[in-house]
Formats: structure tokens, sequence, C-alpha cells
């Protein structure tokens, strides 16, 4: 199993993991993201503006997409 994540300009991936959810029987991907630089004074920046990163993401197996695709866009 392997999780694909992809991040948009103005963001890095800095880990992912994929487990098995013990509850559920199903898999689980998770990932940490952080902005490329910080700017001075950027924790003072409404959430509103600042630019959005794109994040996508799903599970495969082998050659096979198991998932639909997340999107999602965040302000960092």
């Amino acid at each position: 199993m392997e999780g694909v994540v992809s991040i948009g300009s103005g963001a890095q991936l800095v880990e992912q993991q994929v487990y098995k959810n013990t509850v559920t029987g199903g898999w689980r991907l998770v990932f940490t993201v952080k902005p490329d630089i910080e700017p001075a004074g950027a924790e003072k920046t409404p959430p509103e503006r600042k630019p959005l990163v794109e994040m996508r993401s799903f599970l495969k197996y082998k050659d096979r997409v198991l998932t639909e695709t997340w999107t999602y866009g965040a302000a960092l």
C-alpha cells in the first residue's frame, strides 16, 4: 500500500505514513506539510490573506489506484 501525496507551490511535504486502521479494517494516509518560507510577521497575517497551497492525495497498490483523489487548499 502506498500513499501518493502532491503539494503545490509554497509548501513541502515533511512526512507521510500509511497504516491499517484496526477499527475499520481500512487504510489511512497521514501526512505533514510545512510552508517553504515563513515570512516575518506571518503569524499576524489572517488566513484569508495568505495564499492557498493545494494538496492532493490518494492510495494505490502497485499500479492500481484504490481511492478517490482527495484535494484540498489551505492557507499555511
